[in-house]
């Protein structure tokens, strides 16, 4: 009897049988390589493991390289087989660090591409297209290293960097960090380009040990010290808060590339102090060049004490608290040091400077400029020489203490232009008296100067011409007539009542009252110049009219 196939039962056949058929539909686009190899037969795919950190050896080139099918989605055994890291690579991703040139392991960190296409060829990165064939060597200009190296094989994108730089590195498909360079079959693909970034060679740097720096702990609380740092390629600096910075010199380092070594403040036992601990006085050398009264002291070895110079040259110790000198003194005093060496010094030879002549117009003029300093005494002389004298420990060339600059040779004859006899009629006023010049009530000065010194202050020939020099301001008012002098300009001109100046130039050359090359000031009386001897004349008149009229009248 024939039983009906529920319909749970059915699902239960057809499901399988559906799912062997979508199997053998898709499963081939996951081959590795559709090329047949060794009778057409498909290799399995399979992974290789991570390369050792030493070099493989050559890879064998399949002659035919195999081309990648597209992918379809895989069994539930090709699924366990696939790799999972997120790269594109058919290997894993080889192990960071495993880079090599020449045969030299350095240190890299290897980046590998999944999302990057291409490898960079910007910001400094330089990119080799149209490459063919398995290893491809890179080497660095002059003065340059690679610190960064790219490739690119089939879809596969690995980007890894030096640290140190490489003068030069060679990239092996297959190998090292270019491990998954590789075809389903394990065999090297070839590079389709490269990439590297360049960087500027490092200096040579010479590694200097940290020297043992001796710690000073004499009894007594927080007085430890450090003792003398031994010398080397650094710089020492003593820090407030008793640590030592020791710099390395340019071109070295201390280990672990640091440029500076710092000792921190050294830890203090705060032993008590039973008795007053003895110190010893060091030794201190003197130091006494050629020559007599240059003899001083070196340097003072460090030491738990305080160290003073004094003025006369000696040198006095005073112990801390709760230590003393040798028989219990709280100081110790290096007397004057001793003058022992008073031969005398070889005299340095300095070149006798040049002089420059001034030689002006005419005759009898001719004299030396300044005279450049150096290590000798200047000493102009009558004639007009000059003379120099070397400082001690100095001399001239020939072994001479001294050098004389003869008389000027006269150069310059010619006859000097005339001076220009035009002179200018000025008001001038104190500085701070800036009213029109009418209106003006400070005291005015009448002054008569030389057209060409007026000039020189920007007078253009235009009246009137107000200015400022010095402690004055001034007013040129008109050219002044020849042979005149400020005696003959009435007062009126300057719009105050005024004095009277004559500046050297007139005609004359002299004035009466003439002082210092000035003029004597004379005080205007009041009245216009030249009206006062016609008015009295008058007024007399007048007098001797009316005493006539009184007469008469009383005859």
């Amino acid at each position: 009897m024939r039983r009906p196939i529920l319909r749970g039962g059915r699902i239960a056949l057809v499901l399988p049988t559906a799912l062997l058929a979508i199997t053998a539909m898709v499963s081939p686009s996951f081959a590795d390589d559709v090329t047949p190899d060794d009778g057409g037969e498909t290799p399995a795919v399979t992974e290789t493991p991570v390369p050792s950190a030493e070099p493989d050896p050559a890879p064998v080139v399949d002659p035919a390289p195999a081309e990648v099918a597209e992918p379809k989605a895989p069994t539930a055994s090709e699924s366990k087989a696939a790799p999972t890291s997120g790269a594109t690579s058919e290997k894993s991703a080889p192990t960071p660090g495993a880079a090599f040139t020449d045969g030299v392991r350095a240190k890299a960190n290897v980046v590998t591409a999944a999302a990057q296409e291409t490898c960079k060829a910007n910001d400094g990165w330089i990119k080799l297209d149209g490459l063919s064939g398995l290893t491809l060597t890179i080497t660095a200009p002059a003065g340059k290293v690679i610190v960064g190296v790219c490739a690119k094989s089939s879809t596969n994108v690995v980007t890894i960097t030096l640290n140190p730089g490489q003068a030069s590195y060679t990239i092996e498909s297959g190998t090292g960090p270019w491990a998954g360079f590789v075809n389903g079959n394990g065999r090297a693909q070839e590079l389709s380009h490269a990439s590297y970034l360049l960087a500027d060679e490092p200096e040579d740097i010479d590694e200097i040990p940290a020297p043992e720096i001796p710690v000073v702990d004499a009894c007594g609380p927080d007085n430890a010290v450090y003792g003398a740092v031994p010398t080397g390629n650094y710089t020492i600096v003593r820090n407030l808060d008793g640590s030592i910075t020791l710099k390395a010199d340019a071109g070295y380092e201390f280990p672990g590339g640091a440029d500076e070594r710092v000792f921190p403040a050294p830890t203090d036992s705060n032993e008590p102090c039973d008795e007053p601990a003895e110190i010893d006085a060091p030794e201190v050398p003197v130091v006494d060049p050629c020559g007599t009264g240059n003899a001083v002291y070196g340097d003072v070895p460090a030491g738990d004490y305080e160290v003073d110079r004094n003025d006369d040259g000696s040198i006095t110790l005073t112990a801390p608290a709760g230590s003393t000198f040798a028989g219990g003194a709280e100081t110790y005093t290096y007397p004057v040091p001793v003058e022992t060496n008073t031969e005398a010094c070889e005299p340095t030879e300095i070149d006798v400077p040049e002089v420059p002549v001034d030689d002006l117009c005419d005759t009898g003029n001719a004299s030396y400029g300044d005279v450049p300093l150096g290590e000798y005494v200047i000493t102009p002389n009558e004639d007009g020489s000059i003379t120099l004298e070397a400082h001690e420990g100095f001399i001239f060339p020939g072994d001479k203490t001294t050098h004389t600059f003869p008389v000027p040779v006269e150069t310059n004859i010619e006859a000097c232009p005339a001076e220009d006899p035009t002179r200018v009629v000025l008001c001038t006023y104190p500085a701070d008296e800036t009213a029109p010049i009418p209106t003006r009530t400070a005291l005015g000065t009448i002054v008569i100067v030389a057209l060409e010194d007026l000039v020189d202050l920007g007078f253009a020939g235009v009246f009137p011409y107000e200015f400022t020099d010095g402690g004055a301001s001034s007013t040129a008012i008109r050219f002044a007539d020849e042979g005149e002098v400020a005696e003959d300009i009435d007062a009126v001109v300057c719009g105050v009542e005024a004095e009277i100046e004559e500046l050297p130039g007139d005609v004359d050359g002299e004035v009466d009252g003439e002082v210092g090359g000035l003029v004597e000031v004379l005080p205007n009386t009041g009245g216009p110049a030249g009206w006062l001897v016609p008015l009295g004349a008058g007024l007399v008149l007048a007098g001797a009219a009316l005493v006539l009229a009184r007469r008469r009248e009383n005859v």
